[in-house]
């Protein structure tokens, strides 16, 4: 049950979408402080770096809060992204420091969760109209084009920052831990569905496939570097 709630936290808070009055971004915060009590600690820690970046985002929320009473025009959306993102912080920040369940375990989740926006973005690539219904979902206001796709994310742009992030864990948990080939496939995966979100994302997604392939050229393992040779073979 743990292990289930800290997923459901760590997703929703990632990839949180919106339908009606209904925000999922917040109910993965309560889910985070559900999974921090079941942890069974008493006395619960909190990072000091975490409490600056609360401090920072107070601070903006603050000032945030101080424009929109003094313009009629202000957006009222933007402070409540700092509402949403304060206690999104806070409530991740308590599991994160108190959960019984290993640092692996918390990567683990990230990158299943970056996975799954991984899938819908292809998904969305082979039928383009799944877009039109997922745009409301997520908040995606912009024109939708041909062979893109923003996946869980409002943005091309945005859906290609997560893919970046979860090749990152795919890359360390590689030469990490001893599931090669599971890490290397959920990387394969990611990295075509980047290739499908923002100009800019495409270009930094070569750059690591090419860092990929000349590290597993290096490895050791007669496996890791046929991987590495074969990874060259598909590049030509």
């Amino acid at each position: 049950m743990l292990r289930i709630i800290t997923f459901l936290s760590i997703f929703l808070s990632l990839f949180g979408f919106k339908i009606g009055i209904v925000d999922f971004s917040l109910i993965g915060s309560a889910c985070a402080i559900v999974a921090t009590a079941l942890s069974g600690k008493t006395k619960l820690r909190l990072h000091t770096t975490t409490v600056w970046i609360l401090a920072l985002l107070l601070l903006v929320l603050g000032y945030s809060i101080l424009v929109y009473s003094l313009s009629s025009d202000a957006d009222a959306l933007i402070y409540q992204r700092y509402i949403r993102a304060t206690i999104s912080t806070f409530c991740l920040s308590l599991l994160i420091y108190n959960t019984p369940l290993g640092t692996n375990s918390l990567i683990s989740y990230v990158k299943i969760s970056i996975l799954i926006h991984a899938f819908f973005i292809i998904l969305q690539v082979i039928r383009p109209d799944i877009q039109n219904l997922m745009a409301p979902l997520v908040g995606y206001t912009k024109t939708i084009f041909f062979l893109r796709a923003f996946g869980l994310a409002n943005g091309f742009d945005t859906a290609g920052y997560f893919c970046i992030a979860g090749t990152i864990l795919c890359f360390w948990s590689i030469f990490k831990s001893s599931s090669f080939w599971s890490n290397y496939f959920m990387l394969l995966i990611i990295t075509c569905a980047s290739f499908f979100t923002a100009r800019n994302v495409m270009v930094i997604s070569l750059l690591m496939v090419a860092i990929v392939t000349l590290k597993m050229l290096s490895n050791r393992s007669i496996s890791v570097k046929s991987v590495g040779i074969l990874n060259l073979i598909l590049g030509d």
